[in-house]
């Protein structure tokens, strides 16, 4: 095992005569240098040319460097040997994919990121990363007043580097299945059912309704022995609809042109089969998973139609952490259902937080899980800078937390602010939420309403 300053001397003295031979073939120039340099073992005067790749091998980098007493600037070239390498080869239904990297990779997922790997067609079968130590080149140039280049010295170092080398194989049960959904997405808006393009009330200054129904948990099963409330699919779609109801029912003095309606924020409370949370908790659930989906997808269909009596309504599909999944799949149902439908859009795009502009007014919307409060404000200045800047009122509109809070930013010259909402949930109480004391907040729908000019005009409250 060598030394990094043995391993320096001998990387300093191959390129010497890369300098002096600068046209040799590697193969040429490996016998020049087994003839001039002396090595410490016969081991490596035979592997004399992985250490010429070492030494020339790499990536050019630029520092520009003026001295303090106006004299002729300095640049340092720097060369990193491998560092960025990769390749990827396949070779049927497996593939292997190669990359050497500046910094360690620990996990699976940083190991997908870092190496490209697309989830939709290849399996990790297996991999691993290990370090080594790779040369570094730096070549020092002197520039005059003129910007004249002359090269001055040259000084290397050692630097590590890690090497990730992973098997794949393609999975074709996933491939086959995207496929399949695909051509059943196609399929079903092929067959949706045709509505007719309502005629709406014109109004010259309208507003827009925004109907939250946050962290609904529907499939919890509850016992009225246990938590004192008796949870049912029937008892579920009564309290949503009421919800849906009476907020229409407020907002009769206004003259609503546009209705927002956020679907998700665990609006299923499991989002397997198995009854589980997308990461795996266990839930006091349904055993009937599928009529609990269906169920879900029928109750939105009915509170979307009755919304869009009123205006043509904007869904926005926000994933939580009890359904990202089945949420998403939701998503996709209700799109193919309103496909023909001019009353009525599905935003389902990937995006798990979302943003709604309505004149001078920008919402943004998250599950609230795994953003940091304190951040959220500069999360929409930096994902929506230019409908940031052009509108006056901006709000976040979160759930998860199962209980209202409000939280006011303000930026630096004190004219545009962001507040941050936690709205609060419609959820039964569980076991888990009595046994852990999460009790006494109240069951509620939330709604706003908002003028193109004005900003909030209303904020209502169904309280169950």
């Amino acid at each position: 095992m060598y030394t990094p300053e043995e391993r320096q001397k001998y990387y300093r003295e191959i390129l010497k005569m890369v300098d002096q031979h600068p046209r040799l073939q590697l193969q040429q120039l490996a016998e020049k240098v087994k003839e001039s340099i002396v090595f410490r073992s016969e081991r490596s005067r035979r592997s004399v040319e992985m250490w010429i790749r070492e030494a020339i091998s790499g990536i050019p980098r630029y520092e520009t460097k003026k001295k303090a007493n106006g004299g002729p600037s300095e640049i340092f070239e720097e060369e990193t040997a491998n560092e960025g390498k990769y390749k990827f080869t396949e070779k049927g239904d497996e593939a292997n994919v190669r990359k050497i990297v500046d910094k360690n990779v620990k996990t699976l997922e940083e190991l997908k990121r870092v190496c490209e790997i697309d989830d939709d067609i290849w399996d990790v079968k297996e991999w691993k990363c290990g370090v080594y130590e790779s040369h570094v080149k730096l070549r020092k140039y002197s520039v005059d007043k003129d910007g004249k280049q002359q090269r001055i010295a040259d000084d290397h170092k050692i630097v590590p580097l890690w090497l990730v080398n992973a098997s794949l194989v393609r999975n074709k049960a996933k491939i086959d299945a995207m496929g399949y959904y695909d051509d059943l997405i196609a399929d079903a808006k092929k067959h949706a059912p045709k509505y007719k393009k309502i005629r709406y009330p014109k109004v010259k200054k309208g507003t827009l309704l925004e109907v939250d129904i946050f962290d609904f948990h529907l499939g919890r099963d509850t016992w009225e022995e246990e938590s004192g409330e008796e949870g049912s699919l029937a008892r579920s779609e009564k309290d949503f609809m009421f919800c849906i109801n009476d907020l229409l029912s407020q907002t009769k003095v206004y003259p609503i042109s546009r209705i927002l309606f956020p679907v998700g924020n665990d609006f299923f409370n499991a989002d397997n089969y198995q009854g589980t949370t997308t990461a795996g908790t266990k839930q006091q659930e349904s055993p009937i998973w599928r009529r609990t989906y269906r169920f879900g997808r029928e109750l939105l269909v009915k509170a979307i139609d009755l919304l869009s009596e009123v205006a043509p309504v904007d869904v926005l599909i926000i994933p939580g952490n009890h359904d990202m999944q089945r949420v998403y799949y939701l998503g996709d149902g209700l799109a193919c259902w309103y496909h023909n439908n001019p009353n009525v859009t599905i935003d389902n795009s990937p995006k798990k937080r979302k943003y709604y502009q309505h004149g001078s007014c920008l919402i943004g919307f998250a599950h609230g899980k795994t953003e940091r409060l304190v951040d959220l404000p500069t999360i929409m200045t930096t994902e929506e800078k230019q409908k940031f800047a052009l509108t006056k009122f901006h709000e976040w509109h979160l759930g998860d937390k199962h209980h209202e809070k409000k939280i006011n930013w303000v930026s630096i010259n004190e004219t545009q602010g962001v507040v941050v909402r936690i709205l609060r949930s419609l959820a039964l109480h569980d076991e888990w939420s009595i046994d852990n004391g999460y009790i006494g907040s109240q069951r509620s729908a939330e709604g706003f309403v908002w003028d193109e000019e004005g900003g909030m005009r209303a904020h209502l409250y169904v309280n169950l």
